[in-house]
């Protein structure tokens, strides 16, 4: 180039060159978006899949509930429950799209079973829950098992009873009819189903409560000698269903001084029959629950045996003295000793 000459400057046309860069853009975007989708598309199906699994688990976790729950209520066969060949099956039920399918098994440990719990997934492969349950009794010993002076609730077998020098502090659970000897006490409640005696020289400390067995009979007696410790309270509660018949007798057989009961609370419902027979005994306050259609006779020796005879119906109730009518709302029913719900001890696995 010469001195003093300007340098050309050489402008050519750009037109078009757009084209280019935006289809390469385009492929570069092509290729990152589609494995981008891909990635997307099986996150959706693997959310779908966990999805699905997690609804199939409930399932089956909710026959494990089922399982429990029914072990806890005592094993009770009938209804949606049957026992077959030494297991016991619930009927399938639906849950979560699934049919859920459920087997409880003995095992040779003492109150232990195994639970299966079974569901079909999708695949066709079955996901099965199991449950390793040890159903505890609730504290209730048998009354073999005890000494002589215990703690806690026991209970009586049929036609069983409590021995001279027993000394319960808690409830008794009589399952049918029971005796307390002589010199035996339960400072708490006794519950029974059938007949019922508290021998002379026997305590109750506490509520009485008796009802009928399946005969729909029962009789509860109080010998002479039998009343509750000094500054204590006995009260009696007769449950009488309609058709069946209860008899409370109080001081009319035994020896001894007079018996005691501090009150006696008679639910008679629809068509039951009630007799009360006191004789070497008294009742500080007697109430009858009924509806118009019982049957209640009380036979005393003397009107001093019962302080008072309160019913809701007078008219149901046969008695040689004054019958006072009573709302039926205070006192209210006496509370009844409840037998302890089992508790369960649970370990749960999977296979499937």
């Amino acid at each position: 180039m010469k001195p003093g000459r300007t340098p050309a400057v050489v402008v050519r046309d750009q037109r078009g060159m757009i084209l280019p860069l935006v289809l390469a853009f385009l492929a570069i975007g092509l290729l990152l978006i589609t494995p981008t989708l891909g990635h997307g598309y099986s996150a959706i199906a693997d959310t779908r899949v966990a999805e699905n699994r997690v609804e199939q688990v409930n399932a089956a976790d909710s026959g494990l509930e089922e399982g429990i729950r029914w072990l806890l209520a005592g094993k009770i066969v009938g209804g949606a429950w049957s026992e077959s060949a030494g297991e016991w099956l619930r009927e399938p039920y639906t849950m979560n799209g699934s049919s859920v399918t459920v087997a409880v098994v003995p095992t040779a440990i003492e109150n232990t079973y195994v639970i299966s719990s079974e569901v079909m997934m999708s695949s066709g492969i079955p996901l099965i829950l199991f449950s390793r349950v040890k159903v505890l009794p609730g504290g209730v010993v048998e009354v073999d098992d005890i000494t002589r002076k215990f703690y806690g609730d026991v209970l009586i077998p049929e036609g069983g009873f409590l021995g001279n020098g027993y000394h319960i502090v808690g409830n008794v659970f009589a399952a049918g009819s029971v005796t307390l000897d002589s010199g035996s006490r339960v400072t708490g409640g006794v519950s029974a189903s059938g007949d019922t005696t508290l021998a002379s020289g026997s305590k109750v400390n506490g509520t009485l409560c008796a009802g009928a067995d399946e005969d729909g009979i029962f009789t509860i007696a109080v010998e002479q000698g039998s009343k509750p410790d000094t500054g204590e309270t006995l009260t009696v509660y007769l449950l009488v269903n309609d058709g069946e018949e209860g008899t409370l007798n109080l001081g009319t057989t035994g020896s001894g001084s007079a018996a005691k009961i501090t009150t006696v609370y008679i639910q008679a419902n629809d068509t039951a029959t009630v007799n009360v027979n006191v004789e070497n005994g008294t009742i500080d306050n007697l109430y009858v629950v009924s509806g118009g259609f019982a049957t209640v006779t009380i036979s005393v020796d003397d009107s001093s045996d019962i302080g008072h005879v309160y019913a809701t119906t007078p008219g149901d109730v046969s008695y040689a003295y004054t019958v006072i009518t009573w709302d039926g709302v205070s006192p209210p029913t006496p509370e009844c000793p409840t037998f302890p719900k089992p508790v369960a001890d649970i370990e749960t696995y999977e296979f499937d």
